[in-house]
């Protein structure tokens, strides 16, 4: 089972290598964790991360997708602070 602390640790990881500013949102669907990033500036195109609960590898989420959608609309927000 992947705990909140370390799935937030591998997204802020990811999005800090590949030039964001960190995690912006989380959110929790019970057996996701999905990251959105915070961006130094405007940027377009994104890409969103997911940590499955259950252990999985980590993979890029898309949001844009019509089921992606719905998940990221209904899951839970994480507060971080």
């Amino acid at each position: 089972m992947v705990e909140f602390k370390e799935a937030y640790e591998i997204a802020t990881n990811f999005f800090l290598e590949n030039d964001y500013a960190g995690v912006d949102e989380a959110k929790d669907t019970n057996d996701m964790w999905l990251f959105a990033p915070k961006c130094k500036k405007t940027c377009y195109g994104v890409s969103y991360i997911c940590v499955p609960q259950n252990g999985d590898e980590p993979y890029i989420f898309n949001p844009t997708g019509m089921d992606n959608v719905i998940m990221w609309e209904n899951a839970s927000i994480v507060l971080m602070g």
